[in-house]
């Protein structure tokens, strides 16, 4: 009974990030995520997701580059 339970909670929460997901991917807004690593360096945050109105606000597909992070993304900063 225990498992079953925490089966259909983990499957309530997979449902709800799929559903914030889908929200923010059709958002009219560009939106970039990002995930901080150390909180004193910019230079860690790491893209964690972005939308279709992101690259067609800027024109540049951003996609490619979640997964890293600021560091890898803008070198000079």
């Amino acid at each position: 009974v225990q498992n079953a339970r925490a089966f259909t909670d983990l499957s309530l929460a997979e449902q709800r990030i799929k559903l914030y997901a889908d929200v923010v991917e059709h958002m009219p807004i560009g939106v970039h995520a990002y995930r901080p690593t150390d909180l004193t360096d910019a230079r860690t945050l790491t893209l964690v997701a972005t939308n279709s109105a992101a690259t067609s606000m800027t024109g540049l597909d951003i996609k490619p580059f979640i997964g890293k992070t600021m560091g890898e993304i803008f070198p000079s900063l």
